[in-house]
């Protein structure tokens, strides 16, 4: 049960997300460069205390994998209309409209957008006036210590993260390399938070089977909508989803 190595570094991260087309080897280097881990936020946590916090990295995780999966129409077309009507979504996408000078900067605006508005929306469906993504349930307390405050800007350094690299991909229209970025990057994180749970096997032929099969297993013990996602992932790269 090893950790994963970084494959590249920031600089060759940036040209990778500027390539025309990636293959799954690119991806799997996009997704090696990974950021700060809940765990690592927090700190000085008890050991009775990391089965929660892990529950609870997982949980937002799912979250964003699952908010994005919407958007790309993983689970149907019919939920990616819904979205489209929603008239903060509509506002959204007019307003960039008054701005962007290019198609990839209005595609990778509204993604990100309509990503961080999903995500800022509690479990009533009200969002916060500021688009911030809603870190999910609560830490186990300290006295004197801002664990919760840690765990909410985790999760918005988190979500910015992967989907500032999701909205370079996606405003080239592929959507296929936006989906694998976003799966393998959750794959190789929990592999960095979790390695006791998540790693590669001796049976696993190589990393792009690694990284799907934890993806199956992270769906699976969710207990979320696995069959969509995990059926994606056997998809050609540069089929339409």
């Amino acid at each position: 049960m090893e950790r994963f190595k970084q494959l590249i570094n920031v600089n060759e991260l940036d040209i990778l997300l500027g390539k025309e087309k990636l293959s799954e080897e690119d991806l799997i280097k996009i997704s090696s460069i990974t950021p700060n881990t809940l765990v690592g936020a927090i700190g000085d946590l008890k050991n009775e205390e990391l089965r929660e916090v892990y529950y609870l990295e997982e949980k937002n995780i799912y979250k964003v994998l699952n908010t994005v999966a919407m958007l790309l129409g993983i689970f149907g077309k019919e939920y990616v209309d819904d979205i489209m009507k929603i008239p903060e979504i509509v506002t959204i996408g007019l307003e960039i409209r008054k701005t962007a000078n290019s198609k990839e900067i209005y595609n990778a605006s509204f993604f990100f957008l309509c990503a961080k508005y999903l995500l800022s929306l509690d479990m009533q469906g009200v969002r916060n006036s500021q688009l911030k993504p809603i870190f999910d349930g609560k830490v186990p307390k300290k006295m004197f210590a801002l664990r919760q405050t840690a765990a909410e800007i985790w999760f918005a350094d988190y979500t910015e993260f992967v989907l500032t690299n999701a909205a370079k991909l996606y405003s080239k229209r592929n959507f296929r390399a936006t989906f694998l970025y976003v799966v393998f990057s959750i794959a190789w994180y929990l592999n960095k938070s979790q390695t006791f749970k998540y790693y590669q096997k001796s049976t696993d032929k190589d990393m792009n089977e690694t990284l799907t099969r934890i993806t199956k297993e992270f769906v699976t013990i969710m207990d979320g909508n696995a069959l969509p996602i995990i059926n994606n992932l056997s998809v050609p790269l540069y089929k339409d989803l």
